[in-house]
Parts: structure tokens; C-alpha cells; sequence
């Protein structure tokens, strides 16, 4: 029986974590041939994430091994270090997804859960439905001019950054990843699954971008200082995988 971990970093999330964990419940019993692992992380939360992880998890039957920070690190350093304190276990894959209510995480798993028999190495959930100009103006203009720059630099066509909610992984490769110089130095705050895709397309790895239907936009979770540090994080991404330096490669980086 193959295994498969489930890894979803969590900031105070209280209040998603009952229809998280039901929606993942419900995935996991779409395959009964695969035996799962909920890894859930609070990144020092302030509500009670890390008890409800602990009910919920109960309560819906997980197997579930939780993490707790003890400060909080961001979205991409948690991540980073529960991959590598669980890399070395015995799942076959490992498929991360976010906490909050802008995916089904059911449908995720049931995306991402067949390409365990597949040759495909890495596969990208991204959140599929149109984005208008009008949702969030600023946003926009980011997401527009990250698109084209990995049209240009990658030849990456589809790859939506901040929707890319949604990863699956082989082990060897997600190891293989963890052990470049680039990743284990990376201590910024958000995109650390831009810089392990943008890495695995770099080394010629068997990627792809897959949607994942009815996906969310919360405008009000989107502030400008938000969207500024992700999309300069993921310019940064660009400009240490490409030797540019960032200004060169975005007019809106750190405007």
C-alpha cells in the first residue's frame, strides 16, 4: 500500500479547520488503496488552530501528526522545515495544501492522488476561474506582469503563483529539492513552492500544471502590503534562479 502525506500549513485558522479537515476526509475516502498522513502545521497562531487540529482530527477519524511553531515563521520557512524534518519517512508522495477555504481540499486530493502511478514527478493544483482587473486592480497588474515574465524567462504558460494553493510531489524529487543551496537558504516569508517549482522546471524535471475547479478570491484577505511581499518574493525566486537582478526582470519590484 502506497503512502501519501498531506502537508497544510495553517495561521490562524480556527475557523476553517472543522471543513478543511472534513473536505480532506472526504478525499482520503475516494482511495482506499493508499494509506495517508495528516501533517498539519500552526505557525504560533493565536487562535486555537492547534486544538482544533487535535478535535477535528478526532473527530473525522485522521491519522494526523501535528506541528505547533513556537514563533511564527511564515508561510515558506514552516513549510520548508516540516518537509524536511518528515522527508525521511516512508510516504511514496507528498501533497501540500492550504488550510483556508479558497480550495476544496477533497477535490484537490482528488486531482492529485492519481498521479502517484503517473511518471509526473511534480504537479501543480492551481486555483482555476477568471480574475478580473476590477476584483483588485493592484493584484492585477502583479499577476499580469508575473505571468508574462515566466511566458518570457521559463516558458511556463498557466502558472499562477498565488493560486497555486495545491502541490504533489514525488519523494525522490521533492528530496532532490530540499537539498539545493537555494532552497535551504531561502528565509523569506511566502512562495517557497514558486522556488521548488521554478527549480524542478529548471532541472528538466516531468512537470505539470493542472486546475483545480471552483477555486476562491477573497479580495478582502488580498491588502496591498500582501500582495507586495508575495509577488516581490516570487520576483526574488526569478532573480536568484536566473542570475537577474530583480529590478531588471519586474518594474513593479519593490516600487
Amino acid at each position: 500500500m502506497k503512502k501519501i502525506a498531506i502537508v497544510m500549513p495553517a495561521y490562524n485558522s480556527e475557523e476553517y479547520i472543522e471543513k478543511s479537515f472534513l473536505n480532506i476526509s472526504n478525499g482520503i475516502s475516494l482511495f482506499p488503496q493508499y494509506k495517508f498522513t495528516l501533517f498539519p502545521i500552526d505557525d504560533a497562531s493565536i487562535d486555537d488552530t492547534y486544538q482544533a487540529f487535535l478535535h477535528w482530527g478526532e473527530k473525522f477519524k485522521l491519522e494526523i501528526r501535528p506541528f505547533k511553531n513556537h514563533q511564527n515563521l511564515g508561510n515558506a520557512v514552516t513549510l520548508k522545515k516540516t518537509y524536511q524534518s518528515i522527508i525521511d519517512t516512508d510516504h511514496d508522495a507528498f501533497i501540500k495544501t492550504d488550510s483556508d477555504a479558497d480550495f476544496n481540499q477533497a477535490t484537490v486530493l482528488e486531482k492529485l492522488v492519481p498521479y502517484i502511478e503517473g511518471d509526473k514527478e511534480l504537479v501543480v493544483g492551481v486555483r482555476w476561474r477568471i480574475f478580473t482587473p476590477e476584483e483588485n486592480p493592484h493584484e492585477y497588474a502583479w499577476r499580469e506582469e508575473e505571468l508574462k515574465i515566466l511566458r518570457e524567462v521559463f516558458g511556463i504558460m498557466g502558472l499562477d503563483p498565488p493560486s497555486t494553493g495545491s502541490q504533489f510531489y514525488k519523494k525522490d524529487l521533492l528530496k532532490e529539492l530540499l537539498s539545493w543551496p537555494v532552497v535551504q537558504m531561502y528565509d523569506r516569508r511566502w512562495s517557497l513552492d514558486m522556488l521548488l517549482d521554478l527549480l524542478a522546471v529548471k532541472l528538466g524535471k516531468k512537470f505539470e500544471i493542472i486546475n483545480i475547479e471552483d477555486g476562491a478570491y477573497d479580495n478582502s484577505r488580498r491588502p496591498k502590503d500582501k500582495v507586495d511581499d508575495q509577488y516581490n518574493c516570487d520576483i526574488e525566486i526569478i532573480s536568484l534562479l536566473t542570475g537577474e537582478h530583480p529590478k531588471e526582470l519586474s518594474k513593479l519590484y519593490n516600487r
